[in-house]
C-alpha cells in the first residue's frame, strides 16, 4: 500500500479516535488515517468528509498541527 505525504503528529492526543468527530457524530476507525485536508479545528468548518478535532491540546498546538499537516500534505494515524 502506498500513502502520499508523511505522518505528522504533534502529540499522542492527535492519534486517539475519541478526539475526533464528524457531522454524523462518529469517530474515525482504529488504524485509519486523517489527511491534512480532512481535519478542521472549528465546528463551523465541519463539513462532509471532515473530522473536527476535539482533543485537549492547546490552541497553539492545534494550529501548529494543522500548519505542519498542510505544509507536508501529511496525515495522522488513528492508533487508539
Amino acid at each position: 500500500m502506498s500513502i502520499d505525504g508523511i505522518c505528522v503528529c504533534a502529540s499522542v492526543n492527535f492519534t486517539k479516535s475519541s478526539n475526533y468527530i464528524n457531522k454524523n457524530g462518529e469517530h474515525p476507525s482504529y488504524l485509519s488515517a486523517i489527511w491534512w485536508d480532512g481535519l478542521v479545528l472549528k465546528e463551523e468548518e465541519l463539513k462532509e468528509k471532515k473530522w473536527l478535532y476535539i482533543g485537549s491540546d492547546s490552541e497553539e498546538d492545534k494550529k501548529n498541527q494543522l500548519m505542519f499537516l498542510k505544509m507536508h500534505k501529511g496525515w495522522i494515524p488513528i492508533l487508539e
